[in-house]
């Protein structure tokens, strides 16, 4: 029947496929109609291979300061004797001989306190893999990058990001930061059941005051 699809029942007409071979071939198209959908989602995904950061390897802060590399969680996992870096052995890893200065004033980096936007998309004993690739994503203390002297290592993982935003600024987009926001509560006693307003509050050392509540302050 011209321009009639069993698919779809078209032209309001519904019609069944009885024979073994019309039920082959409804199965065989509605597989590829289903193939074709999941090409175009998987189109919109590109897959790229990382490769895992080395516990000896040259990292430091983008002035040169040359961060401790220590691998605890994934020590048990080497390559040719080298354990890989994950999440909870990088943070906080400490930054020597940064040589960072401002109007003169030596402002050196001294830790690593960012690392989410390096992180491999599978887990590795319980914690994500630092990647070498992304490791530019990672920030000091004072918010400088890091860069790595790359390696090419046995432990590649799996990436996937979307071609028109780039990897690079994928992992930058991870770790943007929002404006914090304060919420204070005081009570005199644990049973009170209503807030007291607060009217005057003291910050490092600098006192806050006002005639009425605070509820926000710069």
């Amino acid at each position: 029947m011209l321009n009639y699809s069993i698919l779809e029942n078209s032209l309001n007409i519904k019609l069944e496929c009885l024979s073994k071979q019309s039920l082959e071939y409804k199965d065989l198209i509605s597989n590829t109609l289903k193939e074709q959908k999941t090409t175009q989602v998987d189109k919109k995904q590109a897959i790229a291979k990382l490769h895992a950061l080395l516990e000896n390897q040259n990292l430091e802060c983008i002035h040169g300061g040359k961060v401790i590399l220590k691998s605890n969680k994934g020590k048990t996992f080497k390559d040719d004797g080298v354990p890989i870096m994950l999440e909870s052995d990088l943070l906080n890893s400490s930054i020597v001989a940064c040589p960072n200065t401002i109007a003169g004033v030596s402002v050196p980096c001294t830790k690593v306190v960012n690392v989410k936007g390096s992180l491999s998309q599978k887990k590795v004993n319980n914690e994500y893999v630092i990647l070498q690739e992304l490791i530019s994503a990672c920030k000091t203390d004072k918010g400088f990058a890091l860069k790595v002297s790359f390696t090419p290592t046995k432990f590649k993982f799996d990436h996937s990001f979307d071609p028109k935003e780039g990897l690079g600024e994928q992992s930058k987009n991870q770790i943007e930061l929002k404006e914090p926001i304060i919420r204070l509560h005081y009570k005199s006693d644990r049973f009170q059941k209503d807030n007291l307003p607060i009217y005057n509050l003291l910050i490092n050392n600098e006192k806050k005051e006002q005639n009425k509540a605070l509820n926000e302050f710069n």
